[in-house]
């Protein structure tokens, strides 16, 4: 039997399905892909939740905190997430890493590395209030559950150029707190953030209010551990 040819508007009528199937399957496979950054962020913060409670085990419930050293939150809690505290090498690295959020990609703010080198830009931060203002031991946490201790950052115009980097400097971390650096939070999976709590929970957070600074802080979070 003599195969016939398609003819042109059989052509056309199977490339239009073929374009409504896209339209449809794509929006959901980016969702799905979305999805699978967000549960891997939320992973990276369960890490750094357990890094903070064994570096507190070492250090006499001392939450990483330095001022002494000039070696602030990332570089402390580098040996307990098997991450080297070389400088030159972590300088170098251009792949991710726990300290790099899969949704943030190269750059929230940039739009390519050309202007800073190799350099893959950090994804979290840090309570400003717990790590660097006051200090804080772990126990004294009156309500761990409802503490903010780390969630997804940005760079939003706060910090100089260098802050930026991936790891630039021993003082120089990405910190997050209710007035200046509140414009850091970055909203990157589904316009919410991912929190990592004092108690090593975590939860996704829509935006509040806007602060005078004009960043927006999470909903149903508290900053002190002594409240």
């Amino acid at each position: 039997m003599k195969k016939m040819p398609f003819t042109l508007i059989e052509l056309l009528v199977t490339i239009a399905i073929i374009s409504i199937l896209a339209s449809i399957l794509l929006p959901s496979l980016k969702q799905v892909r979305d999805r699978v950054k967000s549960i891997d962020c939320i992973n990276n913060l369960k890490q750094f939740g357990i890094a903070n409670m064994m570096y507190a085990c070492d250090y006499k419930d001392w939450i990483p905190y330095s001022r002494i050293e000039s070696r602030l939150w990332d570089y402390l809690l580098m040996p307990y997430v098997e991450y080297p505290q070389d400088w030159a090498v972590a300088e170098k690295k251009t792949s991710f890493s726990i300290y790099h959020c899969p949704s943030g990609g190269l750059a929230d703010s940039f739009s390519s590395l050309s202007e800073y080198g190799n350099y893959r830009r950090r994804g979290y931060g840090y309570n400003y209030y717990s790590c660097y203002r006051d200090g804080a031991k772990i126990i004294n946490y009156s309500r761990p559950s409802e503490v903010l201790l780390m969630s997804d950052w940005c760079y939003g115009g706060v910090y100089g150029d260098s802050e930026a980097k991936t790891f630039s400097k021993t003082t120089q971390a990405p910190f997050l707190d209710m007035s200046g650096y509140s414009i850091n939070f970055s909203y990157r999976h589904n316009g919410g953030t991912n929190i990592l709590f004092a108690d090593g929970h975590v939860d996704p957070r829509k935006k509040g209010t806007p602060t005078v600074e004009s960043g927006w802080l999470p909903l149903n979070i508290l900053w002190s551990y002594n409240y």
